[in-house]
């Protein structure tokens, strides 16, 4: 238990600065610190402090768009890799990496696509690992969204498809 306590809360200070370096390029010094203040004194960051994986999400995502800005393409599929593994809603963040590989330009588009597809590869690989290991553990590599069942009730296909589409 500590150690998930000390997890979460390295991650959460590594987030509050992630968010100041990467408002700061786009809003200038003052709107950085107002947002990493923010996030650090908003009620919801009892959460960041907390034994959950919301601090260790937010610190991965924020790396994945840190990255992407930066051009740090492959690092940032990589972040997104281990995101993907923290909690599936950050297929988002694949999403974007993908989308930002294909519409930013640079080269043709066969290349663009091809790149596209392999970082977004990558970015899955949290998520495709974690099945992986549901699967070898618990013979089902969809346990996650069984238990997901227990809270909400069954779920078909297009209900499943419309909370990850909406992250809710």
């Amino acid at each position: 238990f500590d150690a998930l306590l000390v997890v979460a809360n390295v991650s959460a200070l590594a987030a509050i600065g992630l968010l100041a370096a990467l408002v700061r390029p786009l809003f200038g010094p003052r709107i950085a610190v107002l947002s990493a203040a923010l996030l650090a004194f908003a009620p919801s960051s009892v959460f960041l402090s907390s034994a959950y994986t919301e601090s260790l999400t937010l610190t991965l995502v924020l790396l994945v768009f840190l990255a992407m800005e930066r051009g740090w393409l492959w690092a940032a599929a990589l972040a997104a890799g281990l995101a993907t593994a923290a909690r599936l809603t950050c297929v988002a963040a694949v999403a974007a990496l993908t989308a930002h590989v294909v519409v930013g330009g640079g080269s043709a588009l066969p290349q663009r696509l091809l790149l596209a597809a392999v970082l977004g590869l990558v970015g899955m690989g949290g998520l495709i690992a974690f099945m992986g290991w549901q699967a070898w553990t618990f013979g089902d590599p969809f346990a996650f969204l069984r238990y997901q069942e227990a809270w909400s009730g069954p779920l078909d296909l297009r209900e499943r498809l419309w909370r990850i589409v909406t992250l809710w």
